[in-house]
């Protein structure tokens, strides 16, 4: 099959998918882009000989006009799509709604099987107004995976169950697990990989896990300041900030206000490979979660593999790991974390981490998950 991917490069979860579904001997594979390319993604796409397609295909116009922006999309997949005959485009991440309003029934005219994926806040965080805009995608589209009950309630909110023939519900593996998986397999320390020099002594508290203020690191920095001084001089709290938005300012800005708490704490800013990401996690020993919404966050799965104890918020439902057994702890409101982090150092909390463990190993692998994504582009 011909089939062009429409998604971030640079995604770590972007190349786990394409080199877990999608490559093979019968395949083409052609992956669009905009913007500059990491070193690992021209190393994986020569490696798996998958083609790069600039679909934007401005680079002497990149700061021209929205109507420059969209009349260069419109003449690329044109061109493209007869230079290429796609037998598939696969969306990951509904993004631009004005652009997929526009131009919806051109991308369906441009393949022969138009798939679309939505990641999470591309569902959960938009309003009637952008939802209007992609329903006329959700008409020229064939497939729509969406991989949680969270994030098909919101879908149903905006369009109610007329599409509902075209949902599908799968699920990424993750890729910190499998090489995680690897590396305890082989009796590997993983501590020689973590980021970072970490003090035995310390009990570790990672509050959010990227640098978006949607995680809420405030609410969650104010809760721990509440904390007794003979509590917190025995903290170490980590806030990862390599992944999401990179906001300068607002990581400099929740720096100044970590650094007026009594608490040592180290602020992570740069990307992290699976290795350094599994040795982090297998060292922190409570994850907070204060996120607004989320849908199953790659991310704090990989903590409760590593079974670190998790505080989630009630407004976020992984309704997808509860009915497999997963555990962790939900809190009501910010309020609540002062007492709840006093009672897990003291280890008056009594979740079986452990179980998560084998749980999470035995469904979220690409080996586990593959066979659903691969039966899309053959139904």
């Amino acid at each position: 099959m011909n089939i062009l991917i429409i998604g971030n490069p640079n995604s770590l979860y972007i190349k786990e998918y394409i080199k877990n579904v999608l490559v093979c001997p019968d395949n083409k594979i052609a992956l669009s882009f905009n913007g500059t390319l990491n070193n690992d993604t021209l190393d994986f796409c020569v490696r798996n000989k998958i083609e790069l397609i600039d679909i934007y295909g401005y680079s002497s116009t990149r700061h021209s006009n929205t109507l420059a922006i969209y009349a260069h999309y419109y003449f690329n997949l044109c061109k493209y799509a007869k230079e290429k005959k796609f037998d598939c485009i696969h969306i990951h991440y509904v993004g631009n709604a004005r652009l997929m309003q526009l131009f919806h029934k051109r991308l369906k005219r441009a393949c022969k099987k138009l798939i679309i994926t939505f990641w999470g806040s591309d569902i959960l965080d938009i309003d009637f107004r952008r939802a209007k805009q992609l329903e006329g995608l959700m008409q020229s589209t064939d497939i729509i995976v969406i991989p949680t009950f969270e994030m098909k309630k919101a879908f149903w909110n905006y369009y109610g169950h007329k599409f509902d023939l075209k949902i599908r519900t799968c699920l990424f593996g993750n890729p910190v697990i499998k090489v995680a998986n690897e590396l305890i397999d082989n009796d590997a320390d993983l501590s020689v990989y973590l980021p970072v020099n970490i003090p035995k002594e310390k009990y570790v508290i990672a509050l959010g896990y990227n640098a978006s203020d949607r995680q809420q690191h405030e609410l969650m920095i104010k809760a721990i300041d509440c904390l007794p001084d003979n509590i917190k001089n025995r903290l170490l709290v980590v806030l990862q900030m390599g992944y999401g938005e990179k906001n300068v300012g607002y990581i400099d800005k929740i720096d100044n206000i970590m650094s007026q708490c009594n608490v040592d704490y180290v602020i992570l800013r740069k990307w992290m490979n699976p290795r350094e990401t599994a040795a982090l996690k297998q060292r922190v020993d409570l994850f907070i979660h204060g996120q607004m919404t989320d849908a199953l966050s790659s991310s704090v799965l990989e903590y409760l593999y590593f079974k670190t104890l998790v505080f989630n918020p009630k407004w976020i439902k992984y309704k997808e790991w509860l009915d497999i057994g997963i555990k962790y702890v939900e809190f009501d409101k910010f309020d609540d974390i002062p007492s709840l982090v006093f009672d897990a150092i003291n280890g008056k909390i009594a979740i079986p981490v452990n179980d998560n463990y084998q749980i999470i190993r035995n469904h979220f692998t690409w080996d586990k998950l593959s066979v659903e994504w691969k039966k899309l582009y053959l139904d």
